[in-house]
């Protein structure tokens, strides 16, 4: 997994005979993954496991989801009286293909079409281990989306703002011609623009996902020029394809299928 402190150049970018036309820095967390829906089924599991369940003490217990993973998940078992390793097994080994958004394979499936013209990070904070776990479960699920998950091409940091800012720098550094940045969260994409530096802000692609928990933040207007806000994986994909379609052109190429509709 790369961390914050290692170079994407050293890294993703280089496993390619050239650098791709486009690098896409995505969130996995209710852009890939429906993390809020993932969320209730824990909330579901546990009601199952413990008449002693209550919503209150579990959203105490919360502060500790992203910090501690093992430690939440004891204190959730010693406060509902149920098995750690129950607990730990609902966060660590139930199956993720339930909880992908809505046309996440072909939106994969699309980028992957683009062969070595588009280079995909996953990029995502909180507890490592979690996260590597959930990064694992999806690539065992869909080997065709090996090397999307695979460890260089996965950025895992308690400071992602930070990591992605200086991933981006980087790939701007090295040349890449459309660079995108791709959330669900206003505050986070804010947060990134504001730590590059003045002259990289403008460059930067910027899509963003409104859907569940953080649907409702406002996200600047005049945060970059090429801002964009989509409620779908399809939305976002057809954006990329515009970006990608301004590569394709002068070359006289044709665009790969693309999504389902």
């Amino acid at each position: 997994m790369i961390t914050g402190n290692t170079s994407i150049q050293d890294n993703a970018l280089h496993t390619k005979t050239h650098n791709p036309s486009i690098v896409l820095y995505c969130d996995l967390d209710n852009v890939i993954l429906n993390t809020d829906a993932f969320k209730g089924h824990i909330k579901s599991k546990l009601r199952e496991l413990s008449p002693k369940y209550s919503e209150e003490a579990y959203a105490q217990l919360y502060t500790l989801y992203k910090k501690d993973i093992r430690l939440f998940c004891a204190k959730v078992a010693e406060t509902f009286h149920v098995k750690t390793d129950e607990v730990l097994s609902l966060f660590f080994r139930d199956d993720l293909q339930p909880f992908l958004m809505e046309g996440a394979r072909d939106f994969l499936d699309a980028l992957t079409s683009h062969d070595e013209d588009i280079e995909c990070i996953i990029a995502t904070s909180g507890d490592r281990e979690f996260h590597e776990s959930k990064i694992g479960r999806l690539r065992d699920a869909f080997p065709e989306f090996a090397d999307i998950f695979s460890d260089i091409n996965v950025i895992i940091d308690p400071q992602k703002e930070q990591a992605v800012a200086d991933a981006l720098q980087r790939s701007k550094e090295a040349g890449i011609r459309h660079i995108i940045l791709m959330d669900d969260r206003a505050d986070v994409l804010e947060k990134i623009i504001s730590l590059l530096p003045e002259e990289t802000r403008p460059l930067i692609h910027v899509i963003r996902m409104k859907f569940g928990t953080y649907e409702g933040q406002i996200l600047p207007e005049t945060l970059t020029p090429m801002t964009t806000e989509v409620s779908s994986l399809k939305e976002a994909y057809s954006v990329i394809q515009k970006i990608y379609m301004q590569d394709m052109e002068p070359r006289g190429e044709t665009l790969p299928a693309g999504m389902k509709r």
